[in-house]
């Protein structure tokens, strides 16, 4: 009797083990099937590489220019030219007038001191060289007004031509000047045979 019991409640027992796993797989919770991840389709994002060319304009050439052709040389004469005097269509003969040693050599002239020159008219292509004579015109002017006395020389038949005219100016005549500077002009008139020449000097009145 005890054994059947015993048999009972074992059998029971495992029932109710059953029912209690019966009843705890229904009362579970549902455990929700995940989701298969569908494939992702990856976007390739072609990033184009943008190159940035910068153009560098190179200046285009310029024309050549033209270089400048250099000046070209003129010779120069070297020395002095010696001036010629040319005789007009006439025909006349050049001239020129030239002081004595004591008009070349004066120097200041003292107020109240008398003056003594001479002067020669050379004839530049004749024969004799110096000309004299009555013939020969000579005049002195101081400051363009006429000044002292001129004496025309004249040789002779006997004596030789050394000059063309003296000129004296007399001490009344230098006291009579201003202190300072003065030109003096020698002209020489010419002829039908020579040409008019002429000369200046400076000199200083004291």
């Amino acid at each position: 009797m005890r054994n059947m019991r015993k048999r009972h409640v074992s059998l029971l027992l495992v029932l109710a083990a059953i029912a209690m796993v019966l009843v705890a797989g229904c009362t579970a919770p549902t455990q929700k099937a995940s989701p298969i991840p569908s494939p992702v389709a990856r976007t390739s994002t072609s990033l184009a590489k943008t190159s940035t060319t910068t153009a560098v304009s190179s200046p285009s050439p310029s024309p050549s220019l033209s270089p400048t052709p250099a000046p070209i040389a003129t010779a120069t004469p070297t020395g002095t030219p010696t001036p010629v005097s040319i005789p007009p269509a006439t025909g006349k003969i050049a001239t020129t007038v030239e002081g004595d040693k004591f008009f070349l050599t004066q120097g200041d002239i003292a107020k109240g001191t008398p003056v003594h020159w001479g002067f020669e008219v050379t004839a530049q292509s004749s024969q004799p060289p110096i000309i004299c004579g009555n013939g020969a015109t000579v005049t002195v002017t101081i400051d363009g007004h006429a000044a002292g006395e001129v004496t025309p020389f004249n040789p002779g038949s006997t004596k030789s031509c050394f000059e063309t005219a003296s000129f004296d100016l007399s001490a009344k005549d230098t006291a009579g000047l201003s202190t300072g500077k003065h030109t003096f002009k020698i002209s020489y008139a010419g002829d039908s045979t020579y040409q008019p020449s002429y000369l200046v000097a400076v000199f200083n009145v004291t």
